[in-house]
């Protein structure tokens, strides 16, 4: 069975630790119920007038209430806000199919792209994967769920804190990335990363080639970690995704810039919708269609992982679910599942429709043991 690539950032959230905030209540400012066959609230006046949530037919089962209300904007350190904070409801519900959700702000202090930051009700400050600007003084993004109150704003010293617990960027993340990096899985499976300037179509940009092997096919993504002193590990990004199996090889670009957190630790469900160049076969000279990937990403924490070499307990489980359509037609789904420990990489992987634990490995020139 030939699984699909992956990303991990697309759509990834990234954790921070919040620090500030605003006061004051929740006044609802509009509602509307909206049942399976889908609907759209809209606010055309006052001062979130543009702000619009629409879900698509299937999303919800049962009819439901959706609102919206305005709070103070928060204080995330390193942002500058450029709009109120947005509260959405209801935020027990999980949808079934991704809510397309637009955001109005002040274009007029603009400076640079926005990101949304949704703070939520435990005070940890996420940042939203796959925002764009679909028009002047707009945020859109889509999502499964409103963790709690969104605001939109301006990055200025490079990306939202990834490691609540200790000082900005200076732990290891979840993934490192060395040329060289390898990992031997008891069920035949490999996991390797290769600092390469010579992949197809990417110009001689120099990215870490992730790639997890079985014997007869592999995937694999291409990452790019973003350093900025004096913080040690920065956000990563990803560029791409690829197979090299014969036959039905690919390789998709975004074009878009998402962030992999130096750290996944992610704390809820998210969805991602990005555009993407396909190239079939891989390494063809020319983009043979663009499409669109829709990624899941169902991070969890997880129990402490015994391997073979030795047993690892800071740890998260990531599995990736997508869905890739090309404009001539062509579509690709999969799945692929890790347990990432901390400065070590995958200590177990579901893939290829195998599950395994790791049984040797080297991480930055060094034998990986356990924790």
């Amino acid at each position: 069975m030939r699984f699909a690539p992956f990303v991990v950032s697309m759509l990834f959230l990234v954790v921070a630790a919040c620090s500030g905030g605003g006061g004051g209540g929740s006044p609802t400012v509009g509602s509307q119920q909206i049942g399976a066959v889908g609907g759209v609230l809209e606010m055309t006046t006052g001062e979130l007038a543009g702000l619009r949530v629409e879900v698509p037919p299937g999303a919800t089962a049962a009819p439901v209430q959706i609102s919206v209300a305005q709070e103070f904007g928060f204080i995330q350190p390193g942002f500058a806000n450029l709009s109120r904070g947005i509260v959405l409801g209801p935020q027990s519900l999980e949808f079934d199919r991704p809510v397309t959700v637009t955001l109005p702000f002040d274009f007029n202090r603009q400076t640079r792209s926005v990101v949304v930051l949704a703070r939520e009700a435990s005070g940890r400050v996420l940042e939203v994967a796959g925002v764009t600007e679909p028009d002047t003084g707009r945020a859109m993004f889509q999502t499964l769920n409103f963790p709690a109150r969104y605001m939109v704003a301006e990055r200025l010293l490079g990306w939202v804190n990834t490691n609540p617990t200790g000082l900005f960027g200076s732990t290891p993340g979840m993934l490192p990335l060395h040329h060289g990096n390898r990992w031997n899985f008891n069920n035949g499976l490999v996991a390797t990363m290769e600092r390469t300037s010579a992949e197809p179509n990417l110009q001689g940009a120099e990215v870490f080639k992730f790639t997890v092997s079985s014997p007869n096919e592999n995937l694999g993504f291409y990452l790019r970690r973003i350093d900025a002193p004096p913080f040690a590990y920065g956000p990563t990004e990803v560029v791409g995704e690829f197979s090299t199996n014969g036959g039905t090889d690919y390789q998709q670009l975004h074009d878009l810039s998402l962030f992999l957190p130096a750290e996944v630790t992610l704390g809820q469900r998210m969805i991602a919708v990005l555009p993407a160049l396909v190239y079939e076969p891989y390494g063809s000279t020319g983009a043979s269609s663009a499409g669109t990937e829709a990624l899941q990403v169902l991070p969890t924490g997880s129990d402490p992982v015994q391997t073979g070499v030795g047993r690892f307990q800071d740890v998260v489980r990531i599995r990736w679910e997508m869905e890739s359509l090309s404009t001539n037609g062509s579509a690709r789904s999969g799945a692929i599942e890790m347990t990432f420990a901390r400065g070590v990489g995958p200590v177990a992987i579901t893939a290829f429709g195998v599950s395994g634990v790791l049984s040797s490995g080297t991480v930055n020139n060094a034998p990986i043991v356990g924790q």
